[in-house]
């Protein structure tokens, strides 16, 4: 899939580099907010699927990050 955001002069995300950059190994003294975040090429709703998740066991702190989202109201309805 080609991201309609390419014009953005940045690579695509890379869901283990955010891993390794926002959380915090097994056993930190400071575990930080984030347990999880996964990366996805696209989704209707980012929120949606996360509610999902939470639903079937996946723990507080799991981030969804989607290179495109379809549908959804995003941040303020917007």
């Amino acid at each position: 899939m080609t991201s309609p955001f390419r014009d953005l002069d940045r690579p695509p995300l890379r869901e283990a580099d955010l891993h390794r950059a926002l959380v915090a190994p097994d056993g930190a003294a400071d575990p930080g907010l984030w347990r999880d975040i996964r990366v996805v090429a696209a989704t209707e709703s980012t929120n949606a699927d996360l509610l999902v998740a939470a639903r079937s066991g996946q723990p507080s702190g799991t981030v969804l990050v989607a290179e495109q989202q379809t549908a959804g109201r995003g941040r303020l309805d917007r």
